[in-house]
């Protein structure tokens, strides 16, 4: 199997709540939405990069999807992110800090 190339890029992405059970209405699956739209746009991109999730202690259904979607394959067979679960501190400094520590991207 080739070798993946270091990641040139990182996407950050904080979530705390951000499914369909916390939407207005329960219609809007936020992250979700998220995760389909930068599948669809990245998908044929060559760039080498990681998507990161930090999850700050979800109660909603948004932690399941980050989930799923950290578990499916994509660009050659490597996950389509690393998900990140933490109990909730409620500071998104302190969440960020955390993704950028362990982001691997210039």
């Amino acid at each position: 199997m080739p070798s993946v190339p270091e990641p040139r890029l990182s996407i950050l992405i904080p979530n705390f709540n951000n499914g369909r059970a916390s939407s207005k209405t329960g219609t809007r699956d936020f992250i979700g939405d998220l995760f389909v739209s930068l599948a669809r746009t990245l998908e044929a991109d060559p760039t080498p990069l990681e998507i990161i999730v930090a999850d700050d202690g979800s109660s909603d259904d948004s932690l399941e999807t980050c989930r799923r979607w950290a578990g499916r394959s994509w660009r050659g067979g490597e996950p389509f992110c690393r998900l990140m679960e933490s109990e909730h501190c409620g500071v998104l400094s302190v969440v960020a800090n955390r993704m950028t520590e362990a982001a691997r991207g210039d």
